[in-house]
């Protein structure tokens, strides 16, 4: 093999590992999703970020279960974190709770292909909450609206916001209600960078090594 020709593999088999190890462009589609059970195994929970009646600093970060770096961000002030039956009176389910002001902005260092979370007004009665998804270019992937019930039901029935995209390219979620009001979201589920399958890894380690064992012959 000249050497050439050992390039021109070699480039070729650099554009099939982009391929297979790079996230899919941003051209996904998103749907709704309305239940915890669809919106995947990692989950963040907001008492990482301090313990109950912690106020939190506008932005901060922390790794979910998994390790995902998450940043939490809003238009002004800090987060409380809050704990259902005690410092949350309503329907959200067990765990801590952020509470804000405005719309919360979730950044993942790892993008993510489902996310979702229950929220509920601090105002009783009806409202709307909204999810919205951006890729890594903050191009706007799908936003969904959600009508629910604020009540002191201390009964898990608080709605679930949530989306799903056809790839693992959610970069950042805004989430919040309609109104000028409080409010507070639970655990947020998702699911994390989808990772090349070992059957592709394997492939590709194959024709990495013929190629190389090729260019010493040559």
């Amino acid at each position: 093999m000249t050497t050439h020709t050992t390039h021109v593999a070699l480039a070729t088999l650099a554009l099939v590992a982009s391929t297979l190890l790079a996230p899919l462009a941003a051209s996904a589609s998103t749907s709704p999703i309305t239940s915890r059970a669809l919106a995947g195994t990692d989950s963040m929970a907001w008492n990482a970020f301090g313990s109950e009646y912690a106020s939190v600093a506008n932005p901060s970060s922390a790794h979910s279960a998994q390790g995902n770096l998450i940043t939490l961000s809003g238009p002004t002030g800090n987060f409380l974190v809050l704990k259902q039956a005690n410092s949350w009176g309503g329907g959200l389910g067990e765990g801590s709770y952020a509470n804000s002001h405005g719309p919360l902005t979730i950044n993942f260092a790892s993008p993510v292909q489902d996310a979702g979370t229950q929220i509920e007004s601090d105002s009783r009665g009806l409202f709307l909450g909204t999810i919205t998804a951006y890729d890594a270019s903050h191009t706007d992937l799908g936003s969904y609206s959600y009508s629910g019930v604020a009540a002191s039901s201390y009964d898990n029935s608080d709605i679930f916001v949530g989306l799903h995209s056809d790839s693992a390219n959610i970069a950042s979620l805004t989430i919040g209600l309609n109104g000028d009001v409080d409010f507070a979201i639970n655990a947020l589920s998702f699911t994390g960078t989808a990772v090349p399958e070992p059957a592709s890894l394997s492939l590709l380690a194959l024709c990495g090594a013929a190629l190389l064992g090729r260019h010493r012959k040559g």
